[in-house]
């Protein structure tokens, strides 16, 4: 995404955008939840954006009220590892995944001139899933 759409990773992402996101991403067979019951399911899980893997065909995508640029960017990252995956089931796999994402938005982060607190926010987020990662690791 340029840089004037998303200035930084705490803006909200917008609005018409977010609705052309939706309907390309409902024509590729990705069901969207973005109404109030999308909102109440975000709230309850503490997110603003997540994205709900399924085995064997696309997961589904939920938005809380206002997502942010990063959010949203996230949640894409995420449907793009599923569809390259197969839409397999992700299961032990999704560590290494959030990882792999959280290195990607930091790399365009840093591209686009984000200010220093939304990297520091997304390194933080890296480091949260790398503790993960590594717990699970047979050693």
């Amino acid at each position: 995404m340029p840089r004037g759409h998303c200035p930084t990773g705490d803006t909200p992402y917008p609005a018409a955008r977010l609705a052309r996101l939706i309907r390309r991403l409902e024509a590729l067979g990705i069901a969207v939840q973005a109404d109030e019951e999308g909102q109440r399911l975000a709230r309850a899980l503490g997110a603003a954006a997540l994205y709900i893997p399924e085995a064997d065909r696309p997961g589904v995508l939920v938005f809380g009220e206002r997502p942010t640029c990063a959010e949203v960017l996230e949640e894409l990252a995420h449907i793009g590892q599923h569809r390259a995956s197969g839409w397999r089931d992700l299961g032990e796999a999704i560590p290494f995944l959030e990882l792999e994402t959280q290195y990607r938005l930091i790399a365009c982060a840093l591209r686009w001139g984000w200010p220093r607190s939304d990297i520091e926010r997304l390194e933080r987020a890296f480091f949260v899933w790398m503790r993960r990662y590594e717990g699970l690791s047979p050693r």
